[in-house]
C-alpha cells in the first residue's frame, strides 16, 4: 500500500468518499487528509514493534590495516534487533556472535574478509506531512491493513465519537490476532546425538 491507497480507505471507512455516487472533491475533505500522513507514521511504527519489518544487509569486509584494532562496521540505519549474521565463504560459514556488537557497530576480527550477511529487523522510516502519496509503507501487506483502522479511528473522534471507537475497537482486535498468529520455528539439527 502506499500513502495514497491509504487516504482512500480511511476516507471510506469514514463515509468520506462519495456522496451518491460522486466522490468528494479532496478540498472538502482536507480537513481530515492534512493529518492523515501523523497517523499512518504512528500506526506503522507501533505495528512495526509487533511484526518486524525484516530485512538483509551485505556488507563487503575489507581488512583492518592495524591489525590488532577490532574492524567496526556500523549497523544499518534504525535497526532495532539482529536477528542473524554471518560471513558468507569464510571457507564456508562464519556465525557471528551478537555480544560482538557495541554502540552501533559490530566489531569484526581485523583480518576478516568476505560479505557479511546480516539479517535484522528495522524501524520504519518517517512518514511526515511532506511524504508524497506514492510513498509505500513498509510493513507487510497484511499488517498494513489494520492502518487505515487506526488512522479513520483517531480522525473521527470529533465528528462522531462512536463510529471512531467501533474503528478503534476493530484495529485493536486485528492488531490481537496479529499478536496470536505471530509464531517462530527454531529449526534444529535432527542428527545430533543419533552418531
Amino acid at each position: 500500500m502506499n500513502l495514497k491507497q491509504v487516504k482512500t480507505k480511511v476516507l471510506q471507512l469514514i463515509n468520506q468518499y462519495s456522496i451518491n455516487g460522486n466522490l468528494v472533491l479532496d478540498s472538502t475533505n482536507y480537513d481530515y487528509t492534512l493529518r492523515i500522513n501523523n497517523l499512518i507514521d504512528t500506526a506503522q511504527k507501533e505495528l512495526a514493534m509487533i511484526i518486524p519489518i525484516v530485512q538483509t544487509s551485505e556488507i563487503t569486509l575489507t581488512p583492518n590495516i592495524n591489525a590488532t584494532d577490532w574492524n567496526n562496521v556500523p549497523l544499518p540505519d534504525r535497526t532495532i534487533e539482529i536477528k542473524n549474521m554471518y560471513v558468507e565463504n569464510y571457507p564456508s560459514y562464519l556465525k557471528i556472535d551478537a555480544t560482538n556488537i557495541i554502540g552501533g557497530n559490530i566489531l569484526l576480527d581485523p583480518t576478516l574478509t568476505g560479505t557479511l550477511i546480516l539479517e535484522y529487523s528495522k524501524f520504519p522510516s518517517d512518514i511526515l506531512d511532506t511524504s508524497t502519496d506514492d510513498t509505500a509503507l513498509e510493513l507487510r501487506t497484511d499488517v498494513q491493513e489494520l492502518i487505515p483502522y487506526y488512522v479513520a479511528g483517531h480522525i473521527y473522534q470529533e465528528d462522531n465519537p462512536s463510529i471512531a471507537t467501533l474503528l478503534l475497537n476493530e484495529y485493536e482486535n486485528k492488531k490481537l490476532s496479529l499478536k496470536q498468529t505471530k509464531s517462530y520455528f527454531k529449526i534444529e539439527n535432527i542428527f545430533d546425538g543419533l552418531m
